[in-house]
């Protein structure tokens, strides 16, 4: 029996888990709402990298990579 391959963990194996999701997205309005109320310059740069830090954790975490 071989390994599956990268792109079928992605995509053969998603499983939704309601709990990471939901924690995801309201950490992710959250820090978006507390970035646009903060004074002076907040860089998007940080902003974005936060938000792509929520989706690689939820990619992990539902993903087949989570189960493989």
């Amino acid at each position: 029996m071989s390994a599956p391959s990268l792109p079928q963990l992605l995509v053969g194996h998603w499983s939704s888990s309601w709990s990471a999701t939901a924690e995801g997205t309201l950490l992710a309005i959250l820090y978006v709402w507390t970035a646009r109320r903060v004074r002076g310059h907040w860089p998007v740069r940080r902003t974005l990298s936060f938000l792509a830090g929520i989706g690689c954790v939820l990619v992990a975490l539902e993903s087949g990579i989570d189960s493989f």
